[in-house]
């Protein structure tokens, strides 16, 4: 059965995409990528994207549309639909819902809930993008990256203190509300050159939030919750991690 999913996975157009972008991003760190803006909807993407949405679950956004909802009125439609719109540039993200989720120490947390359809696309963005970036990230990050863990990150911080060593835990508070979009888009264009994709990341990040039935822009950070949200941090937190190797190397190796 094993064998029989790995073949698949070899056939998937989506899967084997990933890897000749993988591939080319480690073969020149300094490549900008142009042409990719048409491979976020192909149906191939689109499909992959629905179908890891889907299993992820989740509520329905500002326009109230659940996943069941689209199961309902048919995942062909409104994929093609979606593709349709990309594909002319009519696309337009709708504002993030808003709510605040209690957490253990009594305080709210703001948790951003995009609509299915914004859920898909970015999904299907990430699945483009996600590669690219991998090719550069550090090997010190764990949090939210394929085939990695926080289980992994977990055992590579065990072994300093089985050698009488140390680990100095560090919580960054509030991480993703204050992202700078300019700064971030910096360093997204430091790989990506397509300028339908960055226009299209920039809706994502300024698409606004609506917060018991009161909109509002989105002028710095990133939705808790977001599906670009963890790519988009560890696009932002390389800079912590050379800092930390300059500064504080003596310290040993930043596990995040």
């Amino acid at each position: 059965m094993q064998a029989h999913k790995g073949h698949s996975q070899q056939k998937d157009p989506s899967r084997q995409l990933q890897r000749k972008l993988y591939q080319a991003a480690k073969r020149s760190r300094n490549r900008r990528f142009q042409a990719l803006y048409d491979r976020i909807f192909r149906p191939a993407i689109l499909w992959r994207a629905w179908r890891e949405v889907r299993a992820h679950g989740g509520s329905a956004g500002a326009d109230g549309v659940r996943i069941e909802d689209v199961e309902q009125q048919g995942a062909a439609a409104f994929l093609q639909a979606l593709e349709q719109a990309l594909r002319a540039g009519s696309y337009r993200p709708q504002p993030v819902l808003r709510v605040s989720i209690p957490k253990p120490d009594g305080r709210q947390r703001a948790l951003g809930i995009p609509t299915v359809r914004d859920r898909v696309g970015q999904q299907a963005c990430k699945i483009v993008l996600e590669p690219i970036f991998e090719a550069n990230f550090q090997n010190t990050s764990y949090g939210f990256r394929p085939r990695r863990s926080a289980t992994q990150a977990v055992q590579v911080v065990k072994e300093p203190l089985g050698s009488n060593g140390y680990v100095v835990d560090v919580d960054i508070e509030r991480f993703f509300d204050p992202i700078d979009h300019d700064m971030l888009m910096r360093f997204v264009a430091r790989r990506i050159s397509a300028r339908r994709v960055l226009k299209l990341l920039r809706q994502w990040l300024q698409a606004g939030v609506v917060e018991e039935g009161q909109g509002c822009p989105t002028t710095i950070g990133s939705p808790h919750g977001g599906v670009m949200s963890p790519l988009w941090a560890h696009i932002y937190l390389p800079v912590l991690d050379m800092y930390w190797a300059q500064q504080y190397s003596s310290l040993g190796h930043l596990t995040r």
